[in-house]
């Protein structure tokens, strides 16, 4: 069975409960907000040791923007996956 390799394995969050009070500070996505239709991109991902705490890292997309970088890192990490 092929596995990340050790650098990408480390699990952050022990739970999805936990991921989500990272973001909670995030404002809710209202008409009024500023970032509405938008979509929070990590720049660099968390499963490529990526934080979602550093404001550098997180950046609000368009939508299609957004859908279009997950299909990049989306092919990133099959890549690497197949590589290890």
């Amino acid at each position: 069975m092929d596995t990340l390799h050790e650098s990408h394995r480390k699990e952050r969050y022990a739970t999805v409960a936990a991921f989500e009070a990272e973001l909670a500070p995030l404002h809710e996505a209202i008409p009024e907000y500023e970032h509405f239709g938008k979509e929070l991109h990590f720049v660099t991902p968390i499963v490529f040791g990526g934080s979602p705490t550093i404001p550098e890292n997180l950046k609000m997309i368009e939508q299609q923007a957004h859908a279009e970088a997950c299909c990049f890192w989306n092919k990133v990490y099959a890549r690497v996956k197949r590589e290890a």
